[in-house]
Formats: structure tokens, sequence, C-alpha cells
């Protein structure tokens, strides 16, 4: 299972953890947990800039879903792109 908390009012902020499935939303965060919500939000909730760190989590999203590179890829690279954005929470 894996988790990515966001802080729905900041103006960028993200909390990460875990490996698993499903997504769940809580004042103020939105919790990510899965490939598809974390591809949704970096496609139609992203705050930060679009460059290389926001492509590479959206890369790792699609290689996960055609089972080229494991979950955790999008993970590392989803919080790597979200501490750079400012919007990762608790780590």
């Amino acid at each position: 299972m894996w988790q990515c908390p966001i802080d729905s009012n900041a103006k960028s902020q993200i909390h990460s953890a875990g490996d698993g499935s499903g997504a769940s939303t809580q004042d103020p965060e939105t919790v990510i947990t899965d490939v598809y919500e974390c591809s949704s939000f970096l496609l139609r909730k992203w705050r930060g800039k679009r460059g290389p760190s926001h492509r590479a989590p959206l890369q790792a999203c699609h290689d996960a879903s055609a089972d080229k590179k494991p979950i955790s890829s999008v993970r590392r690279a989803f919080a790597l792109a979200a501490r750079e954005a400012g919007i990762l929470v608790g780590q």
C-alpha cells in the first residue's frame, strides 16, 4: 500500500507513505493511493511547474500500468516531484 496525502488547501503540499490501491479525500488533505489517482492528480490538479520532475511520475504511472515498472517507482517519482514543488506533507 502506498499513500500520498496532499494538502488540498495549500498553494502547493503532499504526504507520502506505504503502497496500495484506492484513494480517499480528507480535509484538508487528498490521499493518493494508486497509479490511476496519481496520474489523474498529475494531469488535472498539479499546481507545480510542469517540467522534467512532473513528467517523471507521469512516465512512471504509464510504465507501471503497462507492467514495465513496479508501483514503487511511481511513489518514488511522485514523492520527488511533490517535494520539489513544495507540496509534500510530512517527509
